[in-house]
């Protein structure tokens, strides 16, 4: 920073408002800026377009000689690297919004006065092009405000890119000789170096990695200006006018930023070179374990998910692709000995690949007809896939064909996972996905054999893709695979192709291996196949990203050679050790009176592949991937790899080494030890499986060890201990509050690994974190809030408590809290990626005590509008303790908290919460009169006039309207989720917490947490939501334990139902608050009922009365004990829990939604309506397999009216399905339809869910028997009110989806099952 001199540049300004300054705009607040910002899309989108090679001949293309010039920056030589388009679209979209920051930037500092308007020095030129960018901006806003269509905007839009262009040359071609932060383009670069998300200054690497963004971005718009001056004359001379340009302000030795931009990445990028990377990959002390981010990994999760995908592909592909059954037996099918099979690598003609070498006719020719024999021969199968017309003729089946595409397509999913990550380190995605396997007109196969194995070639390399530099990189299957990949090419393919042939339109068999029509898959598809494989099998998430570090991680953690290591793509930029190209053992070469690199370009190989890959090159990939092969069909028995040093040029080989080797893991076995090529192999185990000898072991190296060895069993400590500890908290005389929350320590301490304590708030639940954190040899407790206002609550009372607490924002380096007793932690950071990483180098580290969720009662009561509880079960993957907390879960919610959170043998200690030092009133508002202002208001006021001093009051009310109507009638403070940021609900905290005013209006995201020990009023306006809210909310009078008083005020017109406004039955916590207010006896006795389950205790004479019962005798009911506690079995084995019912619950969920997708598969071409009302359908054979574009059943113009009249009523109360919940094509969960829709390309499957959920509500004895288990029975009257819920949000498979997802899940099922 002080070479650059950013430090000095930014001195002054808060860096907080850094980021706001360059957020890109909304076109609701800053139209004419956003307008100009699509505008930069469109200009460099249209310039990189001529950087495409391979796009229409017709376009121009900017020639190689061109982009190399436009790439030099120094005029005494020309670069061989040509500029060149970006390699996928993501990047391009970041490259091009770094620019329309810069606009924003522009704008925010130059004209709306953001930072300081000294941050840099616009020019004349800057000036003029701006205001012509807006006045162009503004007269396209005003032809869009009247509806004027694409082709009638064109020249506006025109007009606004020209003028964008202008002022983004103004911007490069401005010399600032004196000083360089005069420019816009160096003042915006240095502001960027803070990042806003973490507070913190970039990593170097990243910074010249937005560096580099913005120097693209230059050089692209030079580019564009060419073209302009170019226009449409085919013979100007585009390299002269580059020429012109760059010399004036690209090159090295002139005056404009863009020189500054590359000085500082180039001093940059030799920075980082030094700079150590944080570390990606943590190890258990297990040797067997690692951690990435947010993913736990066993080494054999590797095994089981490979493995585990070749039997089911295996599976498929012999029941549905090879069509087994009873009359028609899988161990006829044939198999193949892929050695005796050749490859002819050098032909290009199109159609070839070792299918069609003649050699291997007499193997592969009797093949091609096989499947086609079985089907034909076999009767049941004949019958499946040919059917006879009225004319007596004979056609192959158009269901037939579809089912057996999809049985492909579930084959191709199946097999993509064993063979991208059982072949080696993976490759990237858009080449993987493009494999061919066999050639086309103009490009050759990816797919070939090689000595009885199959191998594909990929050309991409990260150091050489700006070159146009080829460095094929070969990777091999698994046996397994490649049998399965042969056979299904040898015989599959041509049945498939012949039943395309048959019915035209139903697809084409493709030349890319992993496709449905001609087109291979798109690169999501493949993210989803990858991550629903994780989830099925390991019952965890790991995308694309996370398998590449944690499979090179692997490598080089058990690979530890220096061969092995040279083979791992890492990325680098090395291009002296070439190992794609071949190293035979670099000590033969020295011998041979060369050196490496000559003798593997030029003597003895047998391969030649494309110029870029020698025999000994692949045989080199070969060894790197059979290496690989072995360690995933046993990662636990790992061999040892001694490999000797390579000579230097000036050393002479002491010893002869042999040749490569051809089958590298064929043992010898000779003195224990295995000979495999040039690699001397020893069987070793790794760390957690060996025998050890401890007196073998210094007593340093036990130390290290049980330092960083994951905790075995539990920490535990003694009751006196933990006393010692209280009364210095709270004085000598410092005892526990009660006989729950005493058991409930002593649960902790003993290290139960699941504990749920119920107790009633004031007893004191946060002393089960805030003191063990404390104790000896403690380590780090975490501890989950529920709301922002008790971060703040907390920190205070650590601050009390003596404590160094944490709380979690953006700002944390989680490198620096390693040594913190307490980390605060809201729930939506804590379901985050980044938290969860923290959290999981924290447990490697064994530095992680426990885990504490409190008011863990959220998790299900606040489940339906916060996304970030449904994430919550996600934490519980991590073996450490785990303790819920809350003041309010009554008996009946019990087993959905601990189904939700799963639990399982949890140790629970349960208080009775009901609260019996409040005196509890409800008043209702007599008729005419307006029940905010003239009921409502003048008894809050009377609230106030009678607060004595030091007291407080909170006045709740149920809308934040209402919060806001009350607030101002009575000049109070307000607090509600959306009423201030962060900091000043945290300042209005604290102000009502000083008395400044002593009242205050909230809604409920001010209840939890609050602890205020003189809290003596507590008023409802309106109907509380729930029994819970309102006991967490009354919960925060008299924590002296001096009591106090509660009234809910209720309008006129209230009455007590069993339904809500949309007819849905009430909860249990909504009906027992109805309870509560219309009870004409004890009110307290109702509360209890449901909070505390069982009878119940009414008021008692020696505590405060309710208003029923003051003056009466209290109802003659059994009191329930202050401390009355349940404890279930533990069986001391409760620490994996979480994490074994995560996976389990993964791995259902995952199921679901394959079941569900299939039945999709299965059911598509069928018209639902007649499928499920027979009776009214056309009565002809098939009656139902046609679309319902095509139907001739008049019940479809019902359907189409019911969902008109849904979609329309759901409008008018701002919408039928969530938006971005579900797609209005195929009413299928975004989720699923982007699923479906990265193979397919498009919604095939339109017609399935809505009619079905309409056709089946038809059917009164399915709906009386399966609506209610769905939800839906408060809507099995009307079929207008079930067509609205339908579109109500409703969690599936561990996500948000709707009703109709739901009803059509069980409906196909039940399908399913009658097939």
């Amino acid at each position: 920073m002080k070479r650059t001199s950013i430090q000095i540049h930014l001195s002054g300004l808060e860096f907080d408002k850094l980021g706001p300054s360059y957020s890109l705009p909304s076109v609701e607040n800053e139209r004419f800026l956003f307008l100009i910002c699509e505008s930069v899309g469109r200009v460099l989108q249209k310039t990189i377009a001529v950087l495409v090679a391979d796009q229409n001949v017709e376009a121009r293309v900017l020639s190689r000689r061109n982009a190399r010039l436009l790439n030099t920056f120094r005029s005494e030589a020309i670069s061989q690297i040509a500029f060149s388009e970006l390699q996928n679209q993501k990047t391009r979209r970041k490259y091009i919004e770094a620019w329309k920051r810069l606009m924003c930037y522009w704008e925010r500092v130059q004209n709306q006065g953001h930072l300081r308007d000294t941050l840099f020095k616009p020019s004349d030129r800057q000036l003029e092009a701006w205001c012509v960018a807006t006045d162009a901006a503004r007269e396209l806003a005003s032809q869009m405000d009247l509806g004027r269509d694409e082709v009638e905007s064109k020249p506006f839009c025109d007009r606004l890119d020209k003028a964008v262009l202008e002022f983004s040359l103004a911007i490069i071609q401005h010399s600032v000789p004196h000083r360089k932060f005069d420019s816009v383009l160096v003042s915006y670069a240095a502001v960027c170096y803070w990042s806003p998300k973490t507070k913190s200054w970039l990593a170097i690497g990243n910074y010249t990695s937005f560096l580099s963004q913005l120097i693209y971005d230059c050089q692209t718009l030079v580019l564009a200006q060419v073209l302009a001056m170019a226009g449409d004359d085919r013979d100007a001379d585009i390299g002269a006018m580059i020429i012109e340009i760059r010399d004036q302000w690209l090159l090295n030795d002139t005056e404009g930023p863009f020189v500054e931009l590359q000085e500082n990445r180039l001093f940059g990028m030799l920075l980082a070179k030094t700079e150590v990377p944080p570390a990606q990959i943590r190890w258990y002390a297990d040797g067997e374990t690692l951690v990435y981010q947010d993913v736990i990994f066993h080494l054999s999760d590797l095994h089981r998910i490979i493995f585990e995908g070749i039997a089911e592909a295996r599976k498929i592909f012999d029941e549905e692709l090879c069509l087994s059954g009873h009359s028609s037996p899988a161990c006829d099918i044939p198999s193949l000995d892929l050695r005796l099979l050749v490859d002819n690598w050098d032909a290009t003609s199109a159609g070839h690949s070792f299918l069609t070498d003649s050699r291997n006719s007499a193997y592969l020719d009797p093949l091609k007809d096989w499947l086609f024999t079985r089907a034909v021969k076999t009767q049941a199968l004949f019958n499946t896939f040919w059917s006879q017309t009225a004319e007596g003729n004979w056609e192959v089946s158009a269901d037939a064909v579809q089912q057996y595409e999809n049985a492909v397509q579930r084959f191709l999913q199946a097999i993509m996972v064993p063979f991208f990550i059982g072949s080696g380190q993976q490759a990237r995605r858009p080449e993987f996905i493009s494999i061919k396997w066999r050639n086309t007109t103009l490009v050759t196969r990816e797919l070939f054999l090689h000595d009885g194995q199959m191998l594909f070639v990929l050309s991409y390399h990260k150091a050489r893709s700006r070159t146009n530099g080829s460095r094929w990189i070969a990777r091999f299957l698994l046996p397994e695979v490649a049998q399965l990949i042969t056979l299904y090419l040898a015989i599959v393919q041509p049945f498939r192709r012949f039943l395309h042939q048959e019915k035209p339109g139903s697809g084409a068999v493709s030349d890319y291996l992993w496709s449905r029509n001609l087109d291979p898959w798109r690169d999501d598809a493949m993210t989803q196949i990858v991550v629903g494989a994780g989830e099925l099998i390991l019952g965890k998430k790991i995308d694309i990203r996370a398998w590449r570090q944690i499979t090179i991680g692997i490598a080089i953690q058990k690979f530890k050679m220096t061969e092995t290591k040279k083979m791992i793509d890492e990325g680098g930029d090395d291009e002296e050790m070439d190992a794609a190209l071949g190293s035979m053992s670099d000590v033969l070469h020295w011998q041979a009176g060369h050196n490496p690199n000559t003798g593997n370009r030029f003597y003895g190989g047998s391969v030649d592949f494309r110029g870029g890959l020698t025999d000994a090159g692949l045989q080199q990939f070969r060894f790197a991937s059979e290496l690989w092969h072995h360690f995933v069909r046993n990662p636990m028995q790992l061999p040892r790899l001694v490999v000797p040093p390579a000579p230097s040029p000036d050393s002479r080989p002491s010893f002869p080494l042999s040749g490569t080797a051809n089958h590298v893991l064929e043992d010898d076995q000779r003195n224990g030890e295995s000979v495999s090529g040039n690699v001397t192999m020893r069987s070793s185990t790794t760390p957690s499986k060996r025998l050890r000898d401890d007196e073998q072991e210094s007593p340093i190296v036990q130390r290290i060890a049980r330092r960083w060895a994951p905790a075995q069993t539990r920490r535990q400590w003694t009751m006196d201990q933990a006393m010692v500890v209280l009364q210095k908290m709270y004085g000598p005389n410092a005892a526990y509050r009660s006989s729950g929350q005493q058991k409930a320590m002593e649960y902790v301490l003993a290290g139960s690994g699941q504990v749920l304590a119920i107790l009633r708030t004031n007893e004191g639940k946060s002393l089960l974190y805030l003191l063990p954190c404390q104790l000896p040899r403690a380590r780090t407790t975490v501890v989950i809030l529920p709301l922002v206002v008790l971060k703040a609550e907390m920190e205070r009372r650590c601050k009390v408590a003596g404590i160094k607490a944490h709380v979690w924002g953006a700002e944390s380096d989680p490198n620096k809290l390693h040594s913190s007793p307490l980390v605060i932690v809201a729930v939506e950071q804590a379901v985050g990626r980044r938290f969860q990483a923290f959290l999981n180098r924290l447990h490697v580290a064994n530095g992680l005590d426990r885990v504490v969720y409190d008011e863990c009662h959220v998790a299900i009561t606040a489940a339906t509008y916060r996304v970030s509880m449904e994430l919550l079960p996600l934490l519980r993957q991590l073996p450490v303790q785990t303790i819920f907390l809350t003041g309010t879960m009554p008996p009946s919610m019990v087993p959905k908290f601990e189904e939700k959170m799963l639990l399982r043998g949890a140790r629970m200690v349960r208080s009775s919460t009901m609260r019996r030092d409040i005196h509890f009133q409800v008043s209702e508002c007599g008729p005419k009169i307006d029940f905010v202002h003239d009921f409502s208001v003048p008894r809050i006021q009377e609230v106030i006039r009678g607060l004595a001093a030091g007291t407080r009051a909170i006045f709740y009310c149920s809308l934040k309207d209402v919060v806001e109507e009350v607030a101002l009638a009575i000049d109070a403070p307000m607090y509600h989720s959306t009423s201030d940021n962060v900091e000043e609900k945290a300042k209005v905290l604290e102000q009502w917490r000083a008395g400044k005013p002593p009242y205050i209006v909230a809604t409920s995201a001010f209840g939890m947490g609050i602890d205020h020990p003189k809290v003596r009023s507590v008023v409802h306006v309106g109907v509380p939501w729930s029994a819970i809210d309102f006991a967490q909310e009354v919960g925060r009078l008299g924590r002296d334990g001096d009591g106090g008083q509660s009234t809910a005020l209720v309008p006129h017109l209230w009455k007590d139902t069993t339904t809500d406004r949309n007819r849905r039955p009430l909860d249990n916590a909504e009906a027992a608050m109805h309870s509560y207010l219309s009870t004409t006896s004890c009110r307290v006795l109702e509360l209890s009922r449901y909070l505390d389950g069982e009878g119940g205790s009414p008021c008692i004479p020696e505590s405060p009365m309710c208003d029923q019962c003051r003056g009466s005798i209290a109802p003659s009911v059994g009191r329930g004990h202050s401390s009355a506690m349940t404890e279930s079995d533990d069986d001391l084995e409760d620490l994996q829990a979480g994490a074994e019912l995560l996976q389990t619950r993964i791995q259902t969920q995952a199921r679901g939604l394959a079941d569900y997708t299939a039945s999709l598969e299965t059911w598509r071409g069928i018209c639902m309506i007649c499928y499920h009302l027979p009776g009214q359908a056309s009565g002809q054979a098939g009656h139902a397999r046609h679309d319902l574009l095509n139907c001739p059943n008049k019940m479809k113009y019902r359907f189409y009216d019911a969902k008109n009249r849904a979609k329309s009523q759901g409008d008018r109360r701002g919408g039928w399905f969530r938006p971005f919940n579900s797609c209005y094509t195929c009413f299928n969960p975004q989720f699923v339809c982007d699923l479906l829709k990265a193979a397919e390309r498009k919604c095939y499957f339109a017609d399935l869910v809505m009619p079905t959920c309409w056709a089946i509500f038809q059917n009164k004895d399915w709906v009386a028997h399966n609506l209610d288990q769905l939800g839906g029975g408060h809507v099995a009257a009307d079929e207008a009110q079930y067509m609205l819920w339908l579109g109500e949000v409703q969690d599936m498979y561990g996500k948000p989806a709707s009703g109709a997802f739901a009803v059509a899940d069980l409906v196909f099922s039940q399908m399913d099952q009658r097939r």
